[in-house]
């Protein structure tokens, strides 16, 4: 069972995200902590013990940021696009309604630890224009630097944004709101001018990805000490979760 824990300090009542829908209900174990920060914007950390889970997307216009902590996290899009995520790595999509309405995720380690990002363009840049008029985040820019013509993207994070996506995930749990606010804005505006590695867009053909479901299944044939480092650390976490 999946459980998820809804924590929420910005006085409105937690709305479902768009990723969770479904993990209620999936084979498997762990746990998703969504934090509200602020209009349009909010963020889960996840730690899952399961191999596989279907995700159907309904919320037109959502970016959706996830970031890979520990662990592995395999996406099917369609036959042509798959998207393998390893620590460090991140992927980024925007539902345009018609591309990606369904997508197959696996965990080919039997877990996953991650952050994933939430953002309502519309919203956000409204609550941002309000309360925060000193910082600058035009979505546009953002995801035309992030997804140019496609509605996903994939690859290695960066040293600047690995660093605030791994602040993010230590600090969410202690809830505070001004230092997380702070550090999603500062996300976004690396992920608006950072120029993005060549080559993040490319996919593999259905003969090479069997060939590498392959040669991953004989790796992973043997797991003994190889088991993802994230059963060893979630005993670590912090307790307190806001």
């Amino acid at each position: 069972m999946i459980d998820i824990i809804f924590h929420d300090k910005t006085g409105v009542t937690p709305y479902n995200p768009g990723q969770t829908g479904g993990f209620e209900n999936a084979a498997g174990s762990g746990e998703i902590h969504y934090y509200r920060l602020f209009d349009g914007v909010g963020i889960m950390l996840l730690r899952l013990e399961m191999e596989t889970y279907t995700e159907i997307r309904t919320q037109i216009g959502m970016i959706e940021i996830n970031f890979c902590i520990n662990g592995r996290f395999e996406t099917s899009f369609s036959m042509r696009d798959s998207v393998l995520l390893k620590p460090g790595d991140m992927a980024v999509s925007c539902y345009d309604g018609r591309h990606g309405t369904r997508s197959e995720s696996r965990f080919p380690l039997g877990c996953y630890e991650g952050l994933c990002l939430e953002v309502d363009p519309a919203a956000a840049q409204n609550w941002l224009e309000k309360n925060a008029p000193g910082f600058s985040v035009d979505f546009a820019v953002l995801k035309q630097n992030l997804l140019g013509n496609r509605w996903f993207m994939f690859g290695t994070a960066g040293p600047r944004c690995e660093h605030v996506f791994r602040e993010l995930y230590e600090n969410a749990p202690y809830m505070d709101l001004r230092f997380l606010r702070l550090k999603v804005v500062e996300l976004l505006m690396l992920l608006s001018r950072i120029p993005q590695e060549e080559g993040t867009d490319l996919y593999c053909s259905t003969e090479q990805t069997e060939l590498a479901h392959h040669l991953r299944d004989h790796l992973l044939t043997n797991r003994e000490g190889s088991a993802c480092r994230t059963s060893t650390r979630w005993n670590h976490w912090p307790t307190r979760w806001g």
